[in-house]
């Protein structure tokens, strides 16, 4: 069954996910969080776009992101996924092996309550996981450097080109095993890349969200963390891995996903909220040439609506926030 068209609109909150197709090749350690940090920094500088929050899971990433440029969300995810696979290959001794499943799922989120809800789902992740208890102490993840209360935080890396990175053992891997992998890790040049994280850009996505204080706004989302986080607490109530156990997960392990999620337009707490908006993304798609009858050449012909970009990420032009439902419904 075709997918839907992706929209994306300036000024919106977007959630950006995908899963690896088998295994668990994203172990939250050390040298797995300097080649994510390297690929997010040069995606980020190339496309440039307001990541609010992530976290990479060993098998599946969320990025929570403010739409800056439409045209460039499709590549940014392109991007990530494709360089990020080449080093997982290197790491692995792999050859042109696919990493992630095909396409990425990416909602738009319409109200504040529901931005509110997908940070503290993003930030928590590893613990929903039963990977931590501390998700401060997760490396794969924004919140293990970015302080929550800044507007934004930011770090520089240098490049690290695809062939530089070491093969590791088939064998299961010490603490001073990555540490000697990461000592293997060649840089080319000076050039630098920043990866910047902004905590509070969601803020600016909502009219109910802003004029108010942005301190204020984080106080609420801590609150919602720390009970969120008791409530996982109390569900999982069982022993967590220690943090060398999971910084030395063997990457190589044999993993099979079985359940996967539907792929959503937007996300909303209000079912009112979410017809009005559904109704007119649908409402416009059909101006959407007939993409699906014929697949081939026509793909590369077609002219999509201004924000539209097909499932394949042929890319079109902006849509104004002007255009859409957001401000009736905000």
């Amino acid at each position: 069954m075709p997918r839907n068209p992706k929209l994306f609109t300036t000024g919106t909150l977007v959630e950006l996910t995908c899963r690896t197709e088998e295994g668990l090749p994203f172990a939250p350690n050390k040298l797995i969080k300097i080649l994510v940090e390297n690929v997010l920094a040069r995606a980020q500088t190339m496309y440039p776009i307001k990541i609010v929050s992530y976290v990479v899971m060993p098998n599946h990433i969320h990025i929570l992101v403010v739409v800056q440029d439409p045209r460039n969300v499709p590549r940014f995810v392109e991007y990530f996924k494709r360089e990020s696979a080449y080093f997982v290959n290197s790491l692995l001794g792999r050859i042109k092996h696919t990493v992630w499943c095909d396409g990425y799922d990416s909602p738009v989120i319409i109200d504040p309550e529901t931005a509110l809800n997908r940070l503290s789902h993003t930030i928590l992740n590893p613990l929903a996981a039963k990977l931590i208890r501390n998700v401060a102490n997760y490396p794969l993840s924004s919140s293990y450097w970015v302080d929550a209360k800044s507007a934004s935080s930011e770090i520089q890396v240098r490049r690290i080109p695809r062939n530089k990175v070491p093969r590791l053992p088939r064998r299961e891997m010490t603490l001073k095993d990555i540490d000697k992998a990461i000592s293997k890790l060649e840089y080319r040049g000076a050039e630098t890349f920043t990866l910047k994280i902004e905590p509070n850009a969601w803020m600016d996505c909502f009219v109910e969200t802003m004029t108010r204080d942005p301190l204020e706004l984080a106080e609420l989302l801590d609150s919602r963390l720390a009970l969120d986080s008791v409530q996982m607490i109390k569900e999982k109530d069982e022993q967590f891995p220690t943090l060398e156990q999971l910084q030395t997960e063997n990457i190589r392990k044999e993993y099979h996903p079985t359940k996967f999620g539907k792929r959503m337009i937007c996300i909303g707490k209000d079912k009112k909220t979410r017809l009005v908006y559904l109704k007119w993304y649908y409402e416009y798609c059909k101006s959407l040439p007939s993409y699906f009858k014929n697949r081939g050449e026509l793909v590369h012909r077609t002219h999509y609506p201004p924000g539209f970009f097909a499932p394949g990420g042929f890319l079109s032009a902006n849509i104004l926030r002007e255009c859409t439902p957001f401000n009736s419904i905000a």
